[in-house]
Parts: C-alpha cells; structure tokens; sequence
C-alpha cells in the first residue's frame, strides 16, 4: 500500500449508529467515489410523516377545510398549488373548475396556478414525453415539494 491508498482506507465510511439529527460518517473523497474497485454503502434516515384525511368531498363543503389546513404555507403567504388532472377525469367532473372555486373561496390561502390536465391511461404510462408539461409547470411555477 502506498501513502495515498492508506489516506483513502482511512476516510471509508463507517457503519453510522442511529443518533438522531447527527451522521457518524467520514465525507467519502472523490477518489472514493470515482473508484472502479471500490463500493460506498452509506445508510441514512429520512423523517417523513404520511398524512391521510379521510373526507366524503374535499372541494366543498365543509370538507375543504381538511385541505387547506394540509396545505404548507411560509410566512403568511398563500400556499402555491399547481393541480394536475387526468383530462378524462376532469372533462367528467370539472375538477379544475372545482380547484378554481376552492381557491377562490379560500381568502387567500392557495396560489393557484392554472390546472393542467394530462392524458391518463396507456399513454401517460408508455409515453415518458406525456410528463413533460407537468415538469414545466413545476418549473415555471416554482413548485417545491411540500
């Protein structure tokens, strides 16, 4: 072994305990990375809470509000919501139109973008371009994750 691979055996990960809100691993170095011979396995948690309502009609009534109290907002500023339908869907019951009022009745609690519907069925499962304009309008409406 020469000095540099003792260096790079010495920074490998090591197995991390579960301790909450700290990692007990060393920084992998690029050499690590880029490494044909090598493998990092690096175990790490994500907290995440799955948040389920059950309602009879979460677009009226007095169901809406289970909604708007799940809906993320920073700072007094209205929550951005961009809704994407299955055309077929929407065609039927209107969903966007219902979206519209939801949002209009809310007092300022949604930013609601313009609804976009999307082909459902067959082709949004065999066609990876079907996705694209709900891409764009995450992109263009500056959608986070929440």
């Amino acid at each position: 072994m020469t000095a540099t691979t003792d260096t790079l055996q010495s920074l490998r990960p090591v197995e991390a305990k579960h301790v909450p809100a700290k990692i007990e691993t060393h920084v992998p170095l690029a050499a690590d990375v880029l490494s044909v011979d090598d493998a990092i396995d690096m175990r790490f948690d994500v907290p995440f809470t799955h948040r389920l309502r059950f309602t009879q009609d979460v677009l009226g009534g007095p169901d809406a509000k289970v909604l708007l109290d799940l809906l993320e907002r920073d700072a007094g500023r209205p929550a951005r919501v961009l809704v994407v339908l299955e055309s077929a869907m929407d065609e039927t019951l209107d969903l966007s139109g219902k979206f519209r009022e939801l949002a209009a009745q809310a007092g300022g609690v949604i930013d609601l973008l313009e609804p976009l519907r999307l082909d459902g069925g067959e082709v949004i499962k065999n066609d990876p371009n079907a996705i694209l304009p709900a891409l764009q309008s995450i992109l263009n409406g500056n959608i986070d994750r929440r």
